[in-house]
């Protein structure tokens, strides 16, 4: 998994699996899943990132691996 953030576009992408994006859904305002052909989501992109997560938000993205 990877987690970007791109400032200039102010979008955050966190891409769970390396393939093409077949399908781009927007689940909810600014959100958006990308599929690849078998309907498997490969990313989530969030635009407006600063607005919706906040900038504090942004620097302190934590990932909780407890259950693995």
């Amino acid at each position: 998994m990877r987690i970007a953030y791109d400032a200039q576009a102010d979008a955050l992408r966190l891409v769970f699996a390396e393939g093409e994006t077949e399908i781009s859904r927007e689940v909810a305002p600014g959100v958006i899943v990308n599929l690849d052909g078998d309907g498997r989501a490969v990313a989530v992109e969030v635009l407006d990132a600063s607005r919706r997560i906040g900038r504090t938000g942004l620097c302190r993205i934590t990932i909780d691996l407890r259950d693995l």
